[in-house]
């Protein structure tokens, strides 16, 4: 990304050490085609020729295609492009047809090798596309990109990398949350703290803050993660462990059969269990600590196989919001999300009667209740809370409630701005 002049920001892609690798493909293909009608050549030219015309071809697009986007900000256009060594097919486009850059993650890729990338595009309004400027595997390096093309545009940044969407002014996109209180005037209400809490909390001097935030349990929808390769660890073991260690009509020497056998055992029938019990262990068995004052925030994250600590300097806090199930208007739990779903349908649009009359809401029944509970698990409605700075971002309070997080969130804020 580069900006030849304070109205001029132009973005390319291509050529480099990645046109160097093309080029390799490029001259391998080269050099097959150019055997196909060789006299010496074992392999047919209707094979060879194929053959080396999809290596060139590949090398080609690789050496010399490229790709880009130039943003003009006093003639208020878009112009994307592609080519090979100069441009050759252009689209142009309206600026005033977008109004916000987004910053998101994705996974790109095949089955064998995906990629996280963090897209940074700008978002169109109606019909018109998407235009990606960027898509770095760093979050810092995309951040940075997100905050120069917004500042540029001065469109709102959305970002969406935590999992809830946050979305920042052009212009208070370098200011501390302790700035923005300040200019806005942000008076932080602290709600009276829940009957019950989860959590305990402890003020300090100078108006410091120290939330303890209990390890959550493995709930019983957890543990069906472990159904299914305790399922194919008895299958192994009564199926085929058993039968082996049995079976000596092969004359296999005792020796090698019992070596065997451990083998197949903690490969097949221990290990599997063992590992999807860990796997529940690590994620739900994590002390949390979190302290608060008007120098930073210190977040520890104690498990049972890991420790880890991450500190953030007060003044480079840009955002310290409530995220999920916290956020208002946000469904807590999947009964109320499918019931808001249903509520806010086309048919509910359209007509403005809010519900399907007839429609079937989430009952209580037992079965529904598992079955909430087993989709909770993969895709929870969970309250927390995001910290994030231009270099990293934190979150914590997974596991409270959601009035737990919203005191929590008010006076850990608080103690931060001070």
């Amino acid at each position: 990304m580069r900006r030849e002049n304070s109205d001029i920001f132009e973005t390319k892609s291509g050529g480099g050490g990645l046109a160097l690798f093309g080029s390799v493909f490029l001259a391998a293909g080269i050099f097959i085609m150019s055997t196909a009608f060789g006299t010496n050549n074992e392999a047919p030219w209707y094979f060879v020729l194929p053959f080396g015309l999809i290596f060139a071809t590949v090398g080609a697009g690789l050496a010399l295609g490229r790709t880009g986007v130039r943003i003009d900000r006093l003639r208020r256009s878009i112009v994307k492009w592609q080519g090979l060594i100069v441009p050759m097919r252009s689209q142009k486009l309206s600026l005033d047809a977008f109004r916000k850059v987004t910053l998101t993650h994705e996974s790109r890729g095949d089955s064998d090798s995906r990629t996280v990338v963090y897209p940074v595009r700008l978002k169109g309004e109606g019909k018109t596309a998407d235009v990606e400027i960027a898509s770095p595997q760093s979050y810092e390096r995309a951040r940075a990109k997100a905050e120069e093309l917004a500042k540029f545009t001065r469109f709102p940044l959305e970002d969406s990398t935590s999992g809830t969407v946050v979305t920042r002014a052009a212009d208070a996109l370098d200011l501390s949350i302790r700035e923005i209180a300040g200019r806005e005037g942000e008076d932080i209400q602290v709600p009276p703290a829940p009957q019950e809490m989860k959590s305990s909390a402890s003020f300090g001097p100078g108006g410091s803050v120290s939330v303890e935030i209990p390890a959550r349990r493995a709930g019983r929808a957890s543990l069906l993660i472990a159904l299914p390769p305790l399922a194919f660890s008895a299958f192994v073991f009564f199926s085929f462990f058993l039968s082996f260690l049995r079976d000596t009509s092969d004359g296999m020497p005792a020796t090698a059969r019992l070596g065997i056998a451990a083998f197949i055992f903690v490969i097949f029938v221990a290990l599997p269990p063992l590992a999807a019990l860990a796997a529940i262990l690590s994620g739900a068995k994590k002390n949390v600590r979190v302290t608060a004052s008007a120098t930073g925030l210190v977040v520890e994250t104690s498990g049972l196989f890991s420790k880890t600590k991450i500190s953030l300097n007060a003044s480079e806090i840009e955002e310290f919001e409530l995220a999920g199930a916290a956020r208002e208007g946000s469904p807590s739990s999947m009964e109320e999300a499918i019931n808001l779903a249903a509520s806010e349908s086309s048919y509910a649009a359209r007509f403005g009667r809010g519900i399907r009359p007839g429609a079937r809401r989430i009952g209580n029944s037992r079965a529904e209740k598992i079955l909430f509970a087993i989709l909770k698990t993969f895709a929870p409605f969970e309250s927390y809370i995001v910290a994030r700075t231009d270099a990293r971002a934190v979150s914590f309070g997974r596991g409270l409630e959601r009035d737990e997080v919203r005191y929590v969130h008010a006076i850990l804020k608080k103690a931060l701005i001070g």
